[in-house]
């Protein structure tokens, strides 16, 4: 009776997997600039999806990306009695943004993209600050639909005239639309 190969062996990530991989130190030395904190637990999550990396083995393989002042905060953590064992990566997520990440930070970004018009960025300027502070305002991009509106009701008031009904539900779909309105507006001031 023919029998399936057995499964390959469980890929085993190291330090070295991590780093290969687009995965960052973080010395946790400047802890003035929030923003460094926030890119580097983005782009470890990422890394770790990537390399299909259970996500139990999270919080273990992102505190080998720990050093200086971040590895010592990271023992001082994991000594602690109100810390999980095993640690969770919520609970890693959690106590890395309270240490580094303080709230003022994304509520200051949330507030940003709130407030946020294009005003006389470019149109790629301005879907480049769009897309970075978006993240800081979750419920107001929730679905594609409102990613689009939120996008829209931020135009120029010239260029959100020209573009006020979009029938997409695929942002970059309505993002080339936007761009060949704001195109045409340009040629006709010409």
């Amino acid at each position: 009776m023919f029998q399936p190969p057995p499964p390959p062996p469980p890929r085993v990530i190291t330090y070295k997997t991590l780093r290969d991989n687009g995965a960052e130190l973080f010395l946790g030395d400047r802890i003035g600039e929030p923003q460094i904190a926030w890119d580097w637990i983005e782009q470890t999550a990422r890394v770790l999806e990537d390399l299909n990396v259970p996500v139990g083995n999270y919080p273990r393989l992102a505190s080998q990306l720990l050093c200086k002042e971040a590895y010592e905060w990271w023992k001082r953590t994991d000594e602690s009695a109100g810390t999980p064992k095993p640690w969770t990566w919520a609970h890693f997520e959690w106590a890395f943004k309270q240490e580094y990440i303080p709230k003022r930070f994304s509520e200051e970004r949330r507030k940003e993209f709130v407030e946020l018009q294009q005003g006389d960025m470019t149109l790629p300027e301005y879907r480049q600050k769009f897309t970075s502070l978006a993240k800081f305002a979750p419920t107001l991009v929730s679905t594609t639909t409102d990613r689009i509106e939120e996008f829209r009701k931020k135009l120029r008031p010239d260029l959100r005239s020209r573009v006020s009904v979009l029938t997409t539900v695929d942002f970059a779909e309505a993002y080339d639309l936007i761009a060949r309105a704001d195109s045409d507006l340009s040629a006709c001031i010409e």
